[in-house]
């Protein structure tokens, strides 16, 4: 049963859903619809309420000024005053004819990427991109390939379909007047299901040609991962495949390589033009049952000849998996966090999150570090310079000590020289 507001919204709905099916949608330019359909769809069916309704709050703030590349968000969700503002949800908005994951009409950047830029710079976890024809809801922290997706036509016409639009995406629960936003538990709870990921945002002083020279090559690649603590060998192959970066991962100290987990990445640029850059490292199977590794990384250019940088980590894991991870964090991660904030305690300090998301914030953060780092040196190759990768990497990590300090710097690097020496003198195992 849709609650009494959505049924009075359905005409209004039906609406959208006629002008869209008939074409007569798309003869128009988005400014012309898209202040309507944000009325009729997220205001009377969602149920948000923008400034001119009744009290002194509201939950929907049009045409938000946070500018990217000269253009400003179309909207925001969240808890609204006119003294203080708490962005939960981005808001993109485009016209009926927009692929929304391509560039479109002229402009530089996808309308996904674009909204990707407006939730770093507001700031907010959330992000819904809509061309009217269809709605997407995007988490800042996942990757571009996963979303929830509505279509407009088939939201009139299906009723449990737009039950689940309404219970996702309505205000009630989106932005509730006490309590979180229920995304935040529903991104929680998928997961901690069978697979984890952390994603870090950053504008980096380095220009974007630079960046995308340095990081289109796989070896360069294996100088960003043997910065990682626990990375103890990394060396790149041609394969009938493709090519790959055999990559040697073990604990937190000096381990002989008859001791580490091999992990085969399959190197693939699938995005590398003036404006984007996409790089994805992908792995079948990893240490005790964890599969399907990712290191996902994508930069835009920025002005001032900075880069937007994008990267994320994440793998899946099975049942021996969870076990190792419940053994680890009882013992040597005990009492370790990460950095989102999941709560506050009772004199309003933050609470950090821990468990296995801590775990895989962690180490998202460390080889965002080492990318960077590697960058910062200008991609320092084996030598002297190597070791100033190293201690741009130490450096940076030290300014998240609680979270990521493990050793002092001198036993870091002496382990890291060491282990560089031996990739460059010993050949990888062969595959199986």
């Amino acid at each position: 049963m849709l609650p009494d507001s959505v049924e009075t919204a359905r005409p209004r709905l039906q609406h959208w859903a006629d002008l869209i099916a008939s074409g007569k949608a798309d003869t128009f330019k988005e400014t012309a619809l898209l202040p309507e359909f944000l009325t009729d769809i997220f205001g009377q069916l969602l149920g948000y309420t923008g400034p001119a309704g009744p009290g002194d709050s509201f939950t929907l703030l049009r045409e938000t000024h946070v500018e990217v590349d000269g253009q400003f968000a179309d909207a925001a969700l969240g808890r609204f005053t006119s003294e203080s503002k708490k962005f939960i949800v981005a808001v993109e908005g485009k016209g009926t004819r927009d692929p929304l994951e391509r560039p479109f009409a002229g402009r530089r950047m996808s309308a996904v990427d674009q909204a990707y830029r407006y939730a770093i710079n507001l700031p907010c976890d959330w992000i819904i991109v809509t061309s009217m024809r269809e709605t997407r809801l995007y988490h800042k922290g996942s990757n571009q390939q996963t979303y929830e997706r509505f279509e407009t036509t088939r939201l009139a016409s299906d009723a449990a379909l737009l039950k689940r639009f309404v219970f996702l995406l309505g205000a009630a629960r989106v932005v509730p007047g006490t309590g979180a936003c229920h995304l935040d538990a529903l991104l929680r709870s998928s997961e901690s299901a069978d697979r984890m990921q952390g994603e870090v945002h950053a504008l980096i002083n380095q220009p974007f040609d630079q960046v995308r020279q340095e990081l289109a090559k796989a070896n360069s690649w294996c100088d960003v991962l043997i910065l990682h603590i626990n990375v103890k060998y990394c060396r790149g192959q041609r394969t009938a495949a493709g090519e790959q970066l055999v990559s040697g991962v073990g604990r937190k100290f000096d381990q002989p390589l008859s001791e580490v987990y091999w992990v085969r990445f399959g190197f693939n640029v699938v995005a590398d033009r003036d404006d984007h850059m996409l790089v994805e490292l992908r792995a079948p199977s990893g240490p005790l049952s964890t599969r399907d590794y990712r290191i996902v990384m994508e930069a835009v250019p920025h002005s001032g000849g900075q880069s937007l940088v994008r990267m994320t980590y994440s793998y899946g894991f099975g049942t021996a998996a969870r076990w190792a991870m419940k053994t680890y964090l009882a013992t040597l991660g005990s009492g370790k966090s990460g950095f989102s904030v999941v709560g506050r305690s009772a004199g309003g300090a933050p609470i950090l999150v821990e468990g296995v998301r801590g775990v895989v914030e962690r180490n998202t953060l460390r080889y965002y570090l080492a990318l960077q780092s590697h960058l910062q040196s200008g991609g320092a190759p084996d030598g002297g310079p190597l070791q100033k990768n190293m201690d741009l990497w130490f450096t940076a990590t030290e300014r998240y000590a609680d979270q990521l300090r493990e050793m002092d710097r001198a036993d870091y690097v002496a382990m890291k020289l060491k282990e560089v020496q031996r990739q460059a003198t010993v050949a990888p195992p062969p595959p199986g």
